[in-house]
């Protein structure tokens, strides 16, 4: 037992003295954000002088000679690239600035040293936009004043593969993570209407968010809520007195219909008589004055004499 024990640890320091000293990455992923500066740095401990390097640009199946490094000076052979590529460290470490979109892909670097051993060290760059400043979209799920439920949408205007994740916050006590996706139901009670909403939309180099206080939101839901509830009780109080105001107005009319016509001989204006009372004599010697004459020899009978005689205008 003793004998096999001391071979397993034999075979194992053979299997650790084999290992290489240093081992490095095959490719770096170096992630770039568009019209500004990325830099992809030597990643070896260089034993030896550098004699020359040799860039490559990787691009939709295509392989292009960029750049070479020879003699402490830097020829950028890409048109595309020119005023825009800096080396440093003897040519090993390269940076791009203003970057385009087209300068993602994979960067090769071939070093040759002065002992004419030569090594590759890869990059691989993406570019990204900046993300735009998304927009909350809220779906009214239906309210009451106990409850506030609503719908929140983190809603990009561009069509690109972005991480979108949700944070809130109830008053002063900062930021805490929610749920993750561009959607979110919320069911909240009055005490919870307080809470701020963030929606937090990033890509590896870039971010944006935009937030919305719910208190806002539910207010509005509420006010909303009771506004209906007025507004149907109006509506039925109307519902209710149109047959009581169409009652009264058809009674009337009929009431009007059951009274007799006014007469034309009516309606005609009569001149009233108006007749001239004198005062009689207090005397009695001047009732001797009347001269009594038998009824055959009386004067025909006078003709009434009215008030209108006198202000007619005399003929």
């Amino acid at each position: 037992m003793q004998a096999v024990y001391a071979e397993l640890l034999l075979s194992l320091s053979l299997s650790l003295a084999l290992l290489p000293s240093e081992s490095y990455p095959s490719l770096v992923q170096v992630n770039g954000l568009l019209n500004q500066s990325i830099h992809m740095s030597n990643y070896l401990k260089q034993m030896d002088p550098v004699e020359d390097v040799v860039w490559h640009h990787e691009f939709r199946g295509k392989i292009f000679k960029i750049a070479s490094f020879d003699r402490s000076k830097l020829t950028v052979k890409k048109e595309e690239l020119i005023d825009r590529l800096e080396s440093s460290e003897d040519g090993t470490s390269l940076t791009i600035r203003e970057l385009r979109m087209e300068d993602s892909g994979t960067y090769h670097a071939t070093i040759t040293f002065k002992n004419q051993e030569s090594i590759k060290i890869s990059f691989h760059l993406t570019v990204y936009e900046p993300v735009p400043v998304p927009s909350i979209l809220k779906t009214i799920k239906g309210t009451s004043p106990e409850w506030c439920n609503l719908t929140l949408h983190c809603f990009l205007p561009i069509n690109a593969s972005l991480h979108v994740e949700w944070k809130e916050k109830y008053k002063d006590l900062g930021f805490k993570p929610s749920k993750n996706g561009s959607s979110i139901e919320l069911a909240l009670q009055p005490e919870m209407w307080g809470t701020e909403f963030l929606c937090l939309v990033k890509n590896p180099v870039s971010y944006s968010n935009a937030s919305l206080l719910i208190q806002q939101e539910c207010r509005i839901l509420e006010y909303s809520a009771h506004h209906r509830i007025y507004i149907f009780l109006l509506a039925a109080v109307v519902i209710l007195l149109l047959p009581l105001a169409a009652g009264i107005i058809i009674s009337r009319r009929k009431t009007r219909r059951k009274e007799p016509a006014p007469s034309t001989r009516e309606v005609k204006c009569k001149e009233p008589a108006f007749a001239v009372v004198q005062k009689c004599p207090q005397d009695v010697s001047d009732l001797n004055l009347i001269e009594t004459k038998p009824r055959s020899e009386q004067p025909p009978k006078a003709k009434v004499h009215t008030i209108y005689d006198e202000l007619r205008p005399s003929g």
